[in-house]
C-alpha cells in the first residue's frame, strides 16, 4: 500500500509513511484518511486496505489541488512553483534524518521533471509575469 503525501508531491510506501512521520511530520497531510495508515508504533496493526488507500489517495489529490489551482494560471504555476520547493525542502530533511532509503518510486526523482514542466509551459504559453 501507498500513501500520497501533499508535501512530497509524491506517493510512499506504508511502511516508509511509518518511518519518516515522526522525523519528517510534513509529509503527512492532516486528512481524516491519515488515520488508516500506522505509525509504526503498533506492531500488530496492519496496512490499510485498497479501498482505504483509495480514499486517502482522493481525499490528497482534492487537498492538493485545493492549495495550488487558482483562477489566475500564473498564481497556480507559482503556488506549483512552491509546493515543488517545499518538496524538495522536504526530501532534503529526510536524506538528513532518516537511515533508511526510500523505494525507487518514492524518492524525489520526479521534481526536476515537475519543475522543467512548469517552465516549458510558461515558455510555450508566453506568461509572464505582471500580465
Amino acid at each position: 500500500m501507498r500513501y500520497l503525501s501533499c508535501r512530497l508531491i509524491n506517493r510512499i510506501t506504508a511502511p516508509e509513511l511509518a518511518l519518516i512521520r515522526s522525523v519528517v511530520p510534513e509529509v503527512v497531510n492532516d486528512l481524516p484518511t491519515d488515520a488508516f495508515y500506522p505509525d509504526g508504533t503498533d506492531p500488530d496493526r496492519s496496512d490499510p486496505g485498497r479501498r482505504e488507500e483509495a480514499l486517502q489517495t482522493w481525499n490528497a489529490i482534492r487537498q492538493f489541488n485545493t492549495e495550488i489551482v487558482a483562477e489566475d494560471t500564473l498564481t497556480g504555476l507559482e503556488r506549483l512553483g512552491s509546493a515543488i520547493d517545499d518538496a524538495e525542502e522536504a526530501y532534503e530533511l529526510i536524506g538528513a534524518r532518516v537511515v533508511a532509503r526510500l523505494d525507487s518510486k518514492s524518492d524525489d526523482r520526479h521534481l526536476p521533471a515537475m519543475r522543467e514542466g512548469v517552465a516549458l509551459f510558461r515558455k510555450l504559453a508566453e506568461l509572464r509575469e505582471g500580465e
